[in-house]
């Protein structure tokens, strides 16, 4: 109904003889190797996307971008008709100044496989591998002078972030070790485990007027950047309830035996991040570098008080441009470091390296392929894909998707089933 209404508004107010209209729509079938019983399986989905914008005088423009999911095979009832605004605001702009109201996406970051600075937005996590941003309604301001911008972002109501639900092939499986011991008791874990979701909790009051500064600035070959967020943490932590069902023994040792439904408390909270982005051009390389330093407010025992990420990355172009050599390294550092049975997806950037090659074909095809090592656990990620134009109103993209993993406790092990090819057929409008 609110995605109704906002389009309804936006025609209203933004007269159709003044629109440039185009759009696109994406017809992608996208096979896995294994099945996981009751999981989302090999399936057709599709993909609407209608873009719309104009000027309304000397000083206005205004942009509009919905965009429409269906997946009818889906065991996930919210992803079979999915409605969202991906961008729709209204601009105001004059000399140095310029002002947008609506529903925005704004990205501050420089680096391709881990971006520190992306915590301006909450996210759709149904791929892990694959986030999207979501925008919420806000403002942004900004001041140009010259090599200069200064920004600043307030959100009044930060949207929720939208998790894998039950039935999705994204829902942690076997990430918790088969027997654990706790405090010298003997926890027996069954090898399927149901999932569902408790009420969100939201602490500090997280989701309200999230605040981001920046300062940017170009000098010569040298771009930099300082930033500040004040907000929710743009994935929320979630906890993990499990309920005994029987107790007995294990090999003459007392044991809980737990119940196969489990429960997921989404917990909202708020963070503090401070940060800096800087991309230098020498001698036809170019040197990428993203750090930034995040408190979190509160004190929920769970969450790390503090956490520090780096990312360091050297891009080369050869053959005259037509191919390009990326090396990114991420560290992060946290309170309380790693545990053996992560369950967070992000961790897979605390020790890691990515390389990755791009290129041109021809002038209709290009290709992308990609290697990503975590250094700690040793899981890897392999990618490749190829894509071109048929013409001027078709493309089409071809993918494959391997995740591999050594230490079956870590959290990409937890998706080691997801290896997936994908076909890609998009009409352009």
């Amino acid at each position: 109904m609110l995605f109704r209404r906002s389009l309804s508004l936006l025609f209203f107010l933004f007269p159709l003889s003044s629109q440039a209209i185009y759009g696109e729509l994406d017809s992608v079938y996208r096979h896995f190797d294994q099945k996981i019983d009751g999981r989302d399986e090999s399936r057709p989905q599709f993909q609407l996307s209608v873009q719309g914008g104009g000027d309304l005088g000397e000083h206005w423009r205004y942009k509009w971008n919905p965009i429409a999911l269906f997946d009818p095979q889906s065991k996930v009832q919210v992803q079979k008709n999915f409605f969202d605004i991906y961008e729709a605001y209204i601009e105001y702009s004059k000399d140095v100044f310029s002002l947008k109201l609506g529903w925005l996406q704004q990205n501050w970051g420089v680096t391709e496989g881990f971006d520190p600075t992306a915590v301006l937005h909450s996210y759709r996590i149904w791929d892990p591998m694959d986030m999207k941003r979501l925008a919420s309604l806000a403002a942004l301001a900004q001041w140009g002078w010259s090599s200069s911008l200064f920004e600043i972002l307030v959100v009044p109501k930060r949207r929720r972030s939208m998790l894998p639900q039950q039935g999705s092939r994204w829902l942690p499986e076997g990430y918790l070790q088969t027997e654990q011991v706790v405090d010298d008791f003997l926890f027996v874990l069954p090898e399927r485990l149901n999932y569902s979701y408790a009420d969100s909790i939201e602490l500090n009051r997280a989701r309200d007027w999230n605040l981001g500064l920046r300062y940017y600035h170009q000098l010569d070959e040298l771009d930099a950047s300082v930033f500040f967020y004040d907000g929710a943490a743009p994935v929320p932590f979630t906890q993990i309830g499990l309920v005994v069902d029987s107790i007995g023994t294990v090999n003459g040792r007392d044991a809980y035996f737990l119940n196969s439904q489990v429960t997921l408390t989404p917990i909202e909270y708020r963070q503090q991040t401070l940060g800096t982005t800087l991309v230098y051009n020498v001698a036809g390389f170019i040197l990428r570098f993203a750090g930034s330093y995040q408190n979190t407010m509160g004190d929920f025992l769970a969450l790390n008080d503090w956490q520090h990420s780096q990312v360091y990355a050297l891009e080369r172009t050869f053959l005259g441009g037509r191919l390009t050599g990326l090396f990114e390294y991420s560290t992060v550092k946290r309170e309380g470091g790693l545990n053996s049975t992560v369950s967070s997806i992000s961790r897979l950037f605390d020790d890691t390296y990515l390389l990755a090659l791009r290129g041109e074909i021809n002038e209709q095809w290009s290709f992308l392929a990609s290697y990503l090592r975590q250094n700690i656990e040793r899981d890897q990620v392999y990618r490749i894909s190829i894509n071109g134009k048929l013409s001027d109103d078709w493309g089409v993209d071809l993918g494959w998707l391997s995740l591999a993993e050594d230490n079956p406790d870590t959290a990409l092990a937890s998706y080691s089933k997801n290896d997936q090819y994908w076909l890609k057929v998009q009409l352009y409008f």
